[in-house]
């Protein structure tokens, strides 16, 4: 095992330990909610975490899940009562994970925002969570109160109003951004391509219905577990945030079966190929129908397709209707170029590639040879054109024309004199006899 895997393994171990410790002080203060699902609820985002960070090391969504179990286990451990522990718990611990989902939603599989809407939603979620962890810093301090058991907690101006109210706010703050959430999401599946749209509908399915239970939840009393409503919507948000996790796996071993897929377009390859074959073959095992297969003609600034026709390659973009062109070259030369939808992975995409490498080699030999026949036939059909032109040209002129000096000028492609009209001049033949 790696180096990076060891490290990958020691998080893990200390996060778990982190989840059921926090679950342990909660359980020890009395906390009423079900800390088996609460405990299973980090424990999928944690393996979904150290898979991705295993599996996508430069993908910013694998920190992003530890950092909601980090985050969001705050909260447990803030019911020790030791100095701060309670405000931290507070302030950060249960202000910080629902931005951090929204983030790890919105930015899915990428780990980017890609507009300005996306960002702007993410921005406002964050800043609502800043501002009413600013406010509990501020007022949090329950032995202002005359609770003599509380830990000291540092707020200078204590105010238990002031802290129900921001927490009211933040809770029914819901009602506005859930539907901005959910607005982002169907942005998202309008513009995105049919291949995008198929790996990440559960995803975005599953995130509305978790929407719809924090819409719920944001007409509840902050805090209040004592409250059957109130503990029957947390509950659901446990239960149902278990599925964010487990969709994100489920994407990760799709694109691993999706490359074993490439072991069995090996064998495929392994035996001859119909005309287009190829292209159909490296379609179906990239999960693309509508890739295109074109290949570079050898010393040349050009692309043709198997039929030899000249291709033009698309320009990267975004949008349902985008197109990718991954260049494949052998020693540092164009050989071929597969359009397919930008949602897929470029590994697994040149992964087929490589896999097809010996057979895209003949085929563009072969494309080559087409695209010579086809100048060959375009050339011979100039001269054809050309010939009927000139063949032509007398189709306008009477013999007596022709009789009295007018030529075609093999110049022009029309008829014209020899010489100015002006000084040809007409004699009539002699009559004369020669002398007998």
């Amino acid at each position: 095992m790696t180096r990076r895997r060891w490290w990958l393994a020691a998080l893990g171990v200390a996060l778990v330990a982190w989840i059921i410790g926090g679950e342990w002080v909660s359980i020890h203060v009395g906390v009423p909610e079900n800390h088996f699902i609460d405990a299973i609820s980090g424990l999928a985002f944690l393996a979904a975490g150290i898979v991705t960070l295993d599996r996508r090391p430069g993908n910013a969504i694998g920190w992003l899940l530890i950092a909601y179990v980090a985050a969001a286990y705050l909260g447990n451990w803030g019911n020790l009562q030791l100095p701060a522990f309670p405000l931290i718990g507070l302030a950060v611990g249960q202000q910080l994970g629902a931005p951090i989902v929204v983030y790890i939603v919105l930015s899915y599989p990428t780990g980017r925002l890609r507009t300005r809407f996306e960002r702007a939603v993410t921005g406002m979620i964050y800043g609502l969570a800043v501002l009413v962890g600013l406010v509990t810093v501020l007022a949090f301090d329950p032995r202002s109160d005359g609770c003599t058991s509380c830990a000291w907690e540092p707020a200078p101006f204590p105010s238990r109003t002031a802290v129900i109210t921001a927490q009211t706010v933040g809770q029914r703050a819901a009602v506005v951004v859930v539907p901005l959430v959910l607005v982002a999401v169907w942005l998202r599946w309008r513009r995105a391509s049919p291949a995008a749209r198929r790996d990440l509908g559960p995803l975005w399915m599953g995130v509305c219905i978790v929407g719809l239970v924090y819409m719920m939840g944001a007409f509840t009393t902050p805090g209040d577990l004592k409250d059957p409503f109130a503990y029957l919507i947390y509950e659901l948000q446990s239960v149902l945030q278990i599925s964010l996790p487990i969709v994100l796996v489920w994407g990760l071993l799709s694109a691993r079966l999706a490359r074993s897929a490439v072991g069995d377009l090996v064998m495929e390859l392994d035996r001859p190929l119909l005309p287009g074959e190829l292209r159909a073959s490296l379609a179906r095992a990239l999960g693309d129908p509508s890739l295109e297969l074109v290949y570079a003609l050898e010393g040349q600034q050009r692309w043709v397709d198997h039929d030899g026709q000249t291709v033009t390659l698309p320009a990267a973009g975004s949008g349902q209707w985008a197109r990718n062109a991954t260049v494949v070259e052998r020693e540092g030369e164009p050989l071929a170029a597969l359009i397919h939808d930008p949602a897929l992975d470029e590994g697994l995409v040149r992964a087929a590639a490589a896999a097809a490498g010996m057979t895209i080699e003949n085929e563009r030999l072969q494309a080559e040879v087409r695209a010579q026949l086809e100048e060959v036939r375009a050339s011979r059909q100039r001269i054809v054109e050309a010939g009927t032109l000139n063949a032509g040209g007398w189709s306008g002129i009477s013999m007596t024309e022709r009789s009295s000096g007018w030529r075609r000028s093999p110049s022009r492609s029309r008829c014209s004199v020899t010489g100015p009209p002006a000084t040809r001049r007409w004699r009539p033949r002699s009559t004369r006899r020669p002398p007998s």
